[in-house]
């Protein structure tokens, strides 16, 4: 497909132009792309993002990863990446597109920078355009949350690239990049036996190719050792808890592998949910796929010396495919898992049209050649407007797949979100007639059909969730909602007492506990609840409000109390509102100001000296402490006090008083 080197005008700068224009202008109708499913609680809700400050805490808190905790994963340079597109633009998706989008174009020119040491410039350019082009390739770059892919991607070939040097640095140079490839994404682990491939393909391996590796040893052993002490996300993937036996895993991988060879080689059809099931036994089909795979394989290892980096690119793509097809994972297959798996097959394209050039291809073929990559250019773009909007995107997929359930799950998600309860409901029970025993699902419709104002169906629904999954913390939460919306306020403090601590909805249980303690005027109880609800969430801003609108209340009523008197009744009151939350310095100061009406001095400047020294701001109980300190007797130690608190403009009042004492005294002003 190429004319010969000397000829073909192809220098690195124009090369490069022509790959990156070939991206952009491919993917530019997607940049004001909506964000998608998991991009919500990874992205929109994700308050870990929100501040630069928080970068270094993305190295050691996997937490950090998501607005769920128990979605934990250790991808750090995803996280500092993310932090500076909320920096740059909030929550406007257009930024984050844009980064995507500059990942993809330096992954198809290190591509291209690979291509270009084995082939014609021309041809490096043409797969290199391919690669760039590829449908295959619409999910990483419109779906936020696959970043990751594209970072593993772009370190993976990187270190390649750089592992192919002969300077001193760089081999050392491609060891950090290995290390970046980790931190986008656990999957990037298989980079040794790609760099072994590289050095076998490219004319041998020795030792001294082996001692150059030590940096990448040192990498991928810590990266384990990390890996397994801050989240154990491998050892509970395949040994603890396998969301599948490896068994039902390795059968279901083997139909999985001839599925990914066809979207490899037809890149169409494509969807965010393929229809593909579980193999739990050795399955006619999966017998086949194992047939096929292995046939392949063989075919492939007799061509290794006809057309070995042809070879070289298939055995890429398998080992690329590896980690998905060992370790268990809740999603059976992905496009975005075709992204480095992709290289190794437009490296074997490459190689074999290479070898055909030379004796038969001709303009014409050239022509079909190039037609093709308009023809990816336009699947590419009509791709993107699938990925506009969750709307989109899941009609999409349950078109594709019409007795999926997750796509009507997430349609009615979207519908419920813009307000249409009504086809919400609908959505969710196509979804309950294929999987009736989907408790997601029925939690989902119970939400929607509240929306309608059914709130008595809405709970029916989510008692018959609980007594299937009694533990469920989040559907308790929200029959308790349904159940305090419907003011039955005694069943919904029952829900939301059920909810564990360790749940994700506990703070938020225990805040709406609070409300409904207080919706019966139970207001100690209430403040018990936001004051748990807080300390289970510190950043909880509605658990926060409404401990300080009920401590402005308490406030108003000890006023009240002890303005109209007796001292006594002032006092009982702030007693009980200080044993219920003993950090209110508002408390502390009318019982001291209680017992001080009552004349027991010695008692109150106890309580005022535990207030200041607590609060050693509070203008007012300084104030108060000096009073209590005249009334003993202790006219030196008062004189001091007022002394302090008149030399403290920010006292405003208070501090004129303090003066106004300290003249009446004789001893003017703060002398």
């Amino acid at each position: 497909m190429t004319r010969s080197p000397s000829s073909s005008g192809w220098t690195p700068a124009r090369s490069i132009l022509v790959i990156i224009a070939a991206v952009f202008a491919a993917y530019a109708n997607g940049l004001g792309n909506a964000f998608q499913y998991d991009d919500r609680h990874s992205i929109v809700e994700n308050p870990h993002l929100r501040s630069l400050g928080q970068a270094p805490a993305f190295f050691a808190h996997p937490e950090a990863y998501s607005r769920d905790p128990d979605k934990a994963m250790y991808r750090p340079l995803v996280l500092v990446s993310l932090a500076l597109n909320y920096a740059w633009s909030g929550h406007a998706p257009w930024s984050y597109h844009v980064v995507n989008l500059v990942l993809h174009g330096l992954c198809a020119v290190l591509v291209w920078a690979l291509l270009r040491t084995s082939a014609p410039p021309a041809r490096a350019v043409f797969w290199a355009a391919a690669f760039a082009l590829c449908p295959l390739a619409t999910e990483p770059v419109n779906y936020v949350s696959s970043r990751s892919e594209l970072l593993a991607a772009a370190g993976v070939l990187a270190s390649v690239w750089l592992w192919r040097g002969t300077r001193a640095w760089a081999a050392p140079a491609s060891a950090l990049a290995f290390a970046g490839a980790l931190l986008g994404k656990e999957s990037a682990i298989v980079l040794p036996l790609l760099l072994w491939l590289d050095d076998a393909a490219r004319g041998g391996w020795d030792r001294r190719r082996l001692r150059r590796g030590w940096g990448h040893a040192v990498v991928a052993v810590a990266y384990v050792l990390v890996q397994a002490g801050v989240t154990g996300f491998l050892t509970r993937a395949v040994v603890t808890a396998p969301v599948r036996p490896l068994a039902a895993q390795w059968a279901t991988q083997a139909k999985a592998l001839v599925y990914y060879l066809r979207l490899l080689l037809a890149p169409v059809a494509q969807s965010v949910d393929h229809p593909f099931t579980v193999a739990s036994e050795p399955q006619a089909a999966v017998i086949a796929a194992g047939g096929t795979v292995l046939s392949l394989a063989w075919l492939a290892w007799r061509a290794r010396r006809a057309w070995p980096g042809a070879w070289s690119g298939l055995l890429w793509t398998g080992i690329a495919l590896a980690p998905t097809c060992l370790v268990p994972l809740n999603v059976l297959v992905n496009e975005h898992r075709l992204y480095l798996p992709l290289v190794g097959l437009i490296t074997a394209l490459a190689t074999v049209t290479g070898t055909v050039d030379a004796k038969v291809v001709n303009r014409h073929l050239r022509w079909a050649g190039w037609a093709g990559l308009v023809l990816f250019g336009v699947l590419t773009v009509a791709r993107n407007q699938v990925w506009r909007d969750e709307a989109s995107l899941w009609r999409d997929a349950a078109r594709r797949g019409p007795g999926l359930v997750r796509p009507l799950v997430y349609l009615g998600n979207d519908a419920r979100a813009r307000g249409q309860a009504v086809a919400a409901v609908g959505f969710y029970r196509q979804a309950l007639a294929l999987e009736p025993d989907n408790a997601v699902v029925a939690a989902n419709l119970a939400n929607a059909l509240e929306d309608q104002g059914q709130s008595e169906e809405a709970a029916a629904v989510l008692g018959r969730v609980l007594s299937a999954h009694p533990d469920w913390g989040e559907v308790r939460y929200n029959l308790g909602g349904v159940l305090q919306r419907a003011g039955r306020l005694y069943e919904a403090r029952e829900q939301y007492r059920q909810v564990r601590a360790g749940s994700p909805h506990y703070a938020l249980a225990r805040n709406n506990l609070g409300t409904a303690f207080e919706g019966d005027g139970r207001l100690d109880s209430a403040l018990v609840c936001y004051l748990q609800a807080l300390a289970a969430a510190p950043g909880l801003g509605e658990a926060r409000r409404n401990l300080e609108r009920l401590r402005h209340q308490a406030e108003v009523q000890l006023e009240e109390r002890f303005a109209a008197g007796p001292p006594a009744a002032a006092e009982h009151l702030a007693t009980f509102w200080l044993a219920a939350d003993p950090d209110w310095p508002r408390a502390r100061f009318f019982l001291a100001a209680a017992l001080f009406a009552q004349q027991r001095y010695a008692e109150s400047l106890r309580v005022n000296q535990e207030l200041v020294d607590a609060h050693p701001d509070e203008a007012e109980a300084r104030l108060q402490l000096a009073n209590v300190l005249a009334a003993l007797g202790r006219r030196e130690q008062a004189a001091a006090v007022y002394r302090d608190l008149a030399g403290r403009p920010e006292a405003g009042a208070y501090a004129e008083m303090a003066a106004a004492r300290l003249r009446a005294w004789g001893q003017g002003g703060t002398q």
